[in-house]
């Protein structure tokens, strides 16, 4: 079984629901919108501003943070073996809500002591119609024949964050955690291949159970197959955590309900959002719709998840 996560933002108005059905529901008044929570425990550290002297993120369940400037670039150092796929994950959390510039947003990377990338660069924009909200990937190195980076030895992550032109030039926040798990497989590649279907199963009939997401990944609520009801005030994001099957596939949607709109409220783009991340905390997709005061629908479907290490490069896992 395999571990994934949903996340529901939105701009205005409420989450009805999370999973694979949705239901409206009521709203539960204003307030501050929480912020997201680091997970307890986690060790601050101070990455490097060269690619030397970088801190040392240690695997497992240790968690890091740390903040991150804008133009800024970090290194921190990560001891692999030549067995074990790594996977090096930053969450960068924006202030609720803030207006974050066009083309901010974090990279990340994992590289040898020469500068040579292990695997493909990742890049997450905040996005910031309709308010800033946490965004997440990680940087990995799967051992399989061939791949780059396959020695064992002390290499960086890095983290760059981009320009904030026009928009919160207060340093960021990121959440930081070194993962591994078992050399890629042949099989696992065929676990997840071949044809899948894009059609979701029926809706469940059943009545939608009440459930308070999360602030983040490490305070997410867990949800099963049926219908749940959430609510959300303006700019908050909620995350849910899910368990999905080898071979078993991932059909969720969200139906964002109408906030008694008069018709005067602005369209705001992107302003509800539905996204996944793998247990890893690696990006796999994100869905947005606009969004004015009335009822919006957002749905996603993965392929079949395979039966591999910590995160598949094919699984929504």
């Amino acid at each position: 079984m395999r571990g994934c996560w949903l996340v529901g933002t939105a701009a205005l108005g409420v989450l009805a629901a999370a999973g694979s059905a949705g239901a409206a529901g009521q709203g539960r008044g204003a307030g501050a919108v929480p912020v997201y929570r680091m997970a307890p425990g986690a060790q601050e550290v101070r990455g490097s501003g060269s690619a030397t002297g970088g801190p040392l993120l240690r695997p497992g369940s240790a968690t890091y943070t740390d903040s991150v400037r804008p133009g800024e670039r970090k290194y921190y150092s990560v001891e692999l073996d030549a067995g074990s796929s790594a996977y090096v994950s930053a969450v960068a959390v924006p202030r609720p809500g803030a207006t974050m510039g066009t083309r901010d947003g974090i990279d990340v990377v994992l590289e040898d002591a020469a500068g040579t990338p292990c695997g493909a660069g990742r890049h997450r924009t905040f996005l910031s119609a309709g308010g800033a909200y946490p965004v997440a990937d990680y940087a990995e190195r799967v051992v399989r024949q061939g791949a780059p980076c396959g020695a064992a030895g002390t290499y960086r992550f890095v983290v760059r964050r981009g320009d904030a032109a026009g928009g919160d030039t207060a340093a960021v926040p990121v959440e930081l955690r070194y993962e591994t798990g078992p050399a890629a497989r042949p099989e696992d590649a065929a676990t997840s291949s071949g044809a899948w279907s894009s059609q979701p199963p029926p809706r469940s009939r059943r009545t939608a159970a009440e459930v308070v997401g999360g602030s983040g990944f490490n305070d997410a609520a867990e949800i099963r197959a049926g219908a749940w009801k959430d609510e959300l005030r303006p700019g908050e994001t909620r995350f849910y955590r899910v368990s999905v099957d080898t071979g078993r596939q991932l059909f969720a949607s969200a139906r964002f309900a109408g906030a008694g709109d008069d018709g005067t409220a602005p369209y705001v783009i992107s302003g509800v959002r539905l996204g996944l991340s793998n247990t890893a905390r690696g990006y796999v997709m994100n869905k947005t719709a606009g969004y004015q005061g009335r009822d919006a629908t957002l749905s996603l479907a993965t392929p079949p998840a395979g039966a591999g290490g910590v995160a598949s490069e094919s699984v929504a896992s």
